[in-house]
């Protein structure tokens, strides 16, 4: 998802990139491509999912938790992400009330983050998640076996869709869009990979699978 951070894995035109940490802006659907902004030098690149691999302790999505680091005067202070702002490619977070005092909303990078756990501890994961597959590319509602909320899919991922009670079960569908609407875990925007078809699913109608199944 946008707004997480990456690192740059397996670009054989140009290696120096490679193992570089990158903040993911926004998924081009045209291109099947992420525009990202590299940490150590600013830049923006254009990268297929399949050279980007999610880190752990940046798997942000709203309403989760997370420290503030590099910023001055909140340095290690605890705070809640709101919303991802596209346009300045920025979380809007809300600080921990510190003595009962209110806090102001703030907007910062990716890299200024680190997604705590539920007992609010800094995240730890064994298991990096690739981004995306590397395939050519209405709402629905509906739940069952295999239901996945919307920080387990990546845009630009492939997924089947199941469960949904229609003629689209079956169907490989690319992720373009996550939309935060629809309850608590939002919809997809998907295309149809046999069709081209663009429509809106609810998550619990979408399993992860690979290209090649």
């Amino acid at each position: 998802r946008a707004g997480q951070v990456a690192t740059v894995e397996g670009l054989g035109q140009a290696p120096q990139l490679n193992g570089q940490a990158a903040e993911l802006l926004k998924w081009d659907p045209e291109k099947g491509r992420w525009n990202v902004r590299l940490l150590d030098s600013d830049e923006t690149k254009s990268l297929r999912p399949e050279n980007l691999v999610a880190l752990p302790w940046a798997q942000f999505v709203p309403g989760c938790s997370a420290m503030m680091t590099d910023v001055s005067g909140a340095e290690g202070q605890r705070c809640s992400l709101l919303r991802w702002e596209p346009s300045g490619g920025k979380w809007v977070v809300l600080p921990d009330a510190l003595q009962g005092k209110p806090t102001e909303e703030r907007r910062l990078r990716p890299r200024q983050l680190r997604v705590l756990a539920a007992g609010g501890d800094e995240e730890e994961s064994p298991d990096a998640e690739v981004l995306g597959g590397s395939s050519d590319e209405e709402g629905e509602e509906c739940g069952g076996a295999g239901a996945l909320a919307g920080d387990v899919l990546q845009e630009g991922s492939i997924a089947r869709v199941s469960g949904s009670g229609s003629h689209l079960d079956g169907q490989k569908v690319r992720l373009r869009t996550w939309k935060d609407i629809g309850g608590p875990f939002g919809q997809w925007d998907v295309q149809v990979l046999s069709t081209g078809e663009v429509l809106t699913l609810h998550p619990g109608c979408l399993e992860a699978t690979a290209v090649d199944e």
